[in-house]
């Protein structure tokens, strides 16, 4: 578990996975909780380096 943030029946996490002979990967995750249970999420996956930042954001980011 990279990070937790949550509030108010919402709740996004990042984790890191690794998988031995397919290499790191890394995902973020928003949930929607009522009652206790999870109701909805989504997810988004990358490969850490996969991604490059634009060289325009560049000033604003730094490598993982």
């Amino acid at each position: 578990m990279l990070r937790i943030v949550a509030g108010d029946g919402e709740a996004v996490s990042g984790v890191e996975v690794p998988h031995e002979g397919v290499g790191t990967f890394r995902a973020v995750s928003f949930w929607t909780v009522r009652d206790g249970r999870i109701v909805r999420g989504t997810e988004y996956w990358t490969s850490p380096g996969a991604d490059p930042r634009p060289a325009w954001r560049a000033a604003y980011t730094d490598p993982m």
